[in-house]
């Protein structure tokens, strides 16, 4: 059904909210065999006089983990822990976006995208018996920065009559240099391991993602 949006052109700073897979692509889903979830966001501005919207992309993505049960010797009391190490993608970009001008409550745009990933394993060692406690301990086991470019298609699904609020649906196709990274090994649910970090071994590769997303548009101004 189609909604008579205003003919004139007004600013607008749109604030988008996602939920997203991260699904390895090419050489590194030969190494990274994995598929991830996570979230994301983005900040974009309307450029006066033109169809496009300028700003920033963000997502975090978490793959594949290993965990640890120990029991813990604290002040003569054996207190219960989980060792965990995860694998994770933070990526960030610089947008820009062309949305052709259409007159119907569906929106679709092309983005260019220019920007980086961090590749990092994480271990944490988190105490079950006490709450307030938390994280005790966290350690970055490995990093790794790789240059990062892409493009994505999107449509936006307006729910209201102006398109303040809008369905955000996105695919993005990222592809990345090359960068060192940790992966759990394929033998690692049979290793008797004492420290997570041996479930993992270091290998290199282009970091391509594929990543369809789903989430939530807003625009920040008001419109009389």
């Amino acid at each position: 059904m189609a909604q008579d949006l205003p003919d004139n052109q007004v600013d607008a700073i749109w604030l988008n909210f996602n939920f997203s897979v991260g699904i390895p692509q090419q050489a590194f889903r030969d190494r990274f065999d994995a598929i991830g979830f996570g979230f994301g966001g983005s900040v974009l501005v309307d450029l006066p006089s033109f169809p496009l919207q300028a700003g920033l992309d963000f997502s975090y993505t978490g793959y594949e983990r290993a965990k640890l049960d120990l029991e813990i010797d604290v002040g003569g009391i054996f207190e219960d822990f989980d060792l965990i190490t995860r694998n994770n993608i933070v990526q960030t970009y610089g947008v820009l976006r062309f949305e052709p001008p259409v007159n119907y409550f569906l929106q679709p745009y092309i983005d260019g995208l220019l920007g980086a990933k961090l590749l990092y394993t994480r271990t944490r060692l988190i105490n079950r018996d006490n709450s307030e406690e938390g994280v005790v301990e966290s350690n970055t086991e490995q990093h790794s920065w790789s240059f990062s470019y892409g493009g994505a298609l999107g449509l936006k699904v307006h729910l209201l009559e102006y398109p303040a609020v809008s369905l955000d649906l996105r695919c993005a196709y990222l592809p990345g240099a090359n960068a060192t990274f940790l992966t759990k090994r394929p033998d690692a649910d049979q290793l008797n391991i004492e420290d997570t970090i041996d479930a993992f071994e270091e290998k290199r590769a282009p970091t391509h993602l594929l990543m369809p997303q789903i989430g939530v548009s807003i625009n920040l101004l008001t419109v009389e």
